[in-house]
């Protein structure tokens, strides 16, 4: 019988941890030449990047890299399930609704459940894994690393103004995106090459301006 991993307690020690990596990492981002407007991503930023490194349980295979067969594969299935979903809803009669709503179960939210499921089968069907590279062998010790760089690639552009670029002297890497997402990678405890990172992000999210969105943070 499989056991069920323990969620661990929220404690002050887990807030002491995020308000700290929350503090330096808002540091790390006002450092970057905010455009008009750029101070409103900001708090967002913040909130987004500290979810991730705070040490609460997530799936093993959320920050795993995979090739573009497999994520096709994962978003023809979520399709379909979210379809199914639609339909089982959309076909329950008012025996079915009235016991759903009804003790011990007092569960409503038909509707919302169905919005959801709607958004995810049309998500499903728009999401572009054409430009996705295939998966290395070899993982980041931190599988959250692509992520964060992607992330910071769309927000770095967002708040500067500026495309996310990683520039060379003398076979060093300089910059103020390299910057930002080596003082991040710091602030999260990340152990990955920041050079190696934001240069990959950065080309992601130069394809990404082709209209897909970006493969990591699925944000265009």
């Amino acid at each position: 019988m499989q056991r069920r991993r323990e969620i661990p307690a929220i404690t002050s020690t887990t807030v002491g941890i995020a308000n700290r990596v929350g503090s330096n990492i808002e540091a790390a981002l006002r450092r970057l030449p905010f455009n008009v407007g750029g101070e409103q991503r900001l708090s967002h930023t913040v909130m987004l990047l500290t979810q991730i490194a705070t040490p609460t349980p997530a799936p093993d295979t959320a920050f795993r890299s995979v090739g573009r067969a497999r994520s096709e594969a994962e978003l023809k299935a979520l399709g379909k399930s979210a379809e199914t979903l639609v339909r089982a809803i959309s076909n329950l009669h008012m025996p079915t609704i009235l016991a759903l709503a009804a003790p011990p179960a007092s569960w409503t939210a038909r509707a919302e459940l169905k919005r959801l499921a709607l958004q995810a089968a049309a998500a499903a069907l728009r999401a572009n894994v054409s430009d996705l590279e295939p998966a290395s062998k070899v993982q980041p010790r931190n599988r959250a690393s692509p992520m964060v760089a992607g992330i910071l690639a769309d927000e770095y552009e967002r708040i500067t103004g500026e495309r996310p670029t990683v520039r060379t002297r003398d076979g060093v890497a300089y910059g103020p995106f390299f910057g930002l997402v080596r003082d991040i990678f710091v602030a999260m405890g990340f152990k990955d090459s920041p050079e190696v990172a934001s240069r990959k992000a950065a080309r992601c999210r130069q394809k990404s301006r082709k209209g897909s969105a970006h493969p990591a943070s699925g944000v265009s």
